[in-house]
């Protein structure tokens, strides 16, 4: 019940703000995770040669 009022009391902008917000989140992670990785592998490439 108390969360509800909170989300009540906070306008509805603010609400969908962090609803996107977190939807994103794992979208960065995932973008860099991958460019690390890429980055890593290609730094042993070059270590090989």
């Amino acid at each position: 019940m108390l969360i509800k009022k909170i989300f009540q009391s906070l306008p509805s902008n603010l609400i969908f703000f962090i609803i996107t917000l977190l939807s994103f989140i794992p979208f960065i992670i995932i973008y860099y995770v991958v460019k690390f990785y890429l980055f890593t592998v290609k730094l042993s490439i070059h270590q090989l040669k």
